[in-house]
């Protein structure tokens, strides 16, 4: 099996829209409410930020009730971590369960993404975020290989 082949395989998923254009609005500075409106297009994601927001973790005394209150909240670092975590468990969903343990998987992977923007922050780097998306994507490499496995599989059956 060569890269080039992965890589250029026709089933290998794509980061989905939200997730570019949020990166790309923080990148670029731009208003909290541009990247409401982002957060907002998208009701899965609208409904994480609020839980998030309105969990034990921000021992906060008022609910948020808005995605931008929400958003304000959990500030744009753990929001991107959000996006990022939902989009690329969504994009992976549907590796056969015979192939990989998903629960197993996501487990260890969003361990490693947590040690590692522990270390980061522990370290004082600036660049937490970037450690814990690096943990997150440290195993997505299985995931690429199950899914070509899962295709000559099912191409062969």
């Amino acid at each position: 099996m060569k890269l080039e082949v992965l890589l250029n395989h026709p089933d290998l998923p794509s980061l989905p829209e939200a997730l570019i254009t949020l990166n790309d609005l923080i990148k670029k500075d731009r208003p909290i409410s541009e990247i409401t409106a982002v957060i907002e297009r998208e009701p899965s994601l609208s409904a994480r930020a609020l839980e998030l927001a309105n969990s034990a973790w921000y021992k906060r005394q008022r609910q948020s009730s808005t995605v931008q209150d929400a958003i304000t909240v959990i500030g744009l670092s753990s929001l991107q971590q959000l996006v990022f975590a939902t989009s690329i468990t969504r994009i992976f969903y549907g590796v056969d369960t015979g192939l990989a343990d998903m629960k197993s998987f996501w487990q260890q992977s969003l361990q490693l993404a947590c040690g590692a923007k522990s270390i980061s922050e522990e370290l004082g780097h600036k660049s937490a975020v970037q450690s814990f998306t690096s943990g997150l994507l440290s195993y997505l490499g299985k995931l690429i290989i199950y899914i070509y496995i899962e295709h000559l599989f099912y191409s062969l059956t």
